[in-house]
């Protein structure tokens, strides 16, 4: 079920691409968010429950976690992304409560140690697939996409510049792919075709159950949709019928 996204990086040059667009996506995203205040990173995201601090801690641990695995990968003991969950949270709860500066400093270090960490990961040319979550096994080399992701849609759960119209096409179908590798087998989202109008197209949810029917509109809108973070005004198919609305975020 990852045909989308080989097809899309075949090589180590388009994965290259990706890598220059997740350069150029957190160089974004710093740009946005160095204009919040203390207050402002305070104030709610888009994210339910979560502060614009907690989003920015997420993405902060989350390259630090990417570099954690790469290592493990590189020294022969692969492991995933995040090995304690409750873990986790605790630390994004607890970097939720500090100064504007210190959450820019440190969204801007944990990606440059990324970037040195992604160097090495290429230089390797591992390709075998590799345990990223507990459902995911994947190409390490293509966990540069779910970085990309990672700063794209939390971006946007900032709510401080970037929408997800403003979405360009190459990105989106990157993005897409992504959320059609993820959302397999998933068992919090219903089971439906996804088909988009470039061409890509694959299953979400559980494969145990039978299709709800296709769900079928532009890239961006169905990154969007997936992703929770769009709701279905701009795709159409049989499946809107059982499923209306925007799907949680996953």
């Amino acid at each position: 079920m990852t045909e989308p996204l080989r097809e899309l990086l075949p090589d180590r040059h388009a994965i290259a691409r990706v890598r220059e667009r997740k350069r150029e996506a957190t160089q974004a995203l710093l740009g946005d968010t160095i204009r919040l205040g203390d207050d402002q990173w305070q104030e709610p995201s888009r994210l339910a429950g979560w502060t614009r601090a907690h989003v920015a801690t997420h993405v902060a641990r989350n390259a630090e976690a990417l570099c954690r695995a790469i290592d493990a990968l590189l020294n022969g003991r692969p492991r995933m992304l995040y090995a304690s969950r409750s873990q986790a949270d605790e630390d994004i709860e607890v970097g939720s409560r500090r100064t504007g500066l210190d959450l820019q400093i440190d969204l801007d270090t944990s990606a440059g140690r990324l970037n040195a960490a992604f160097d090495d990961l290429e230089a390797s040319e591992i390709m075998t697939p590799t345990v990223l979550t507990e459902r995911l096994r994947v190409p390490a080399q293509w966990w540069i996409v779910a970085r990309l992701s990672e700063v794209v849609l939390h971006h946007i759960d900032l709510a401080c510049g970037l929408e997800i119209d403003q979405i360009d096409p190459q990105l989106a179908r990157w993005l897409l792919a992504w959320e059609l590798v993820r959302g397999v087998g998933d068992q919090q989202i219903p089971p439906v075709d996804v088909v988009a109008s470039s061409g890509i197209k694959g299953r979400v949810g559980p494969l145990d159950r039978r299709s709800l029917g296709t769900i079928t509109g532009r890239d961006a809108d169905l990154v969007g949709w997936l992703s929770g973070r769009g709701d279905a005004a701009g795709l159409s198919g049989t499946a809107l019928d059982d499923v209306p609305g925007l799907l949680p975020p996953h």
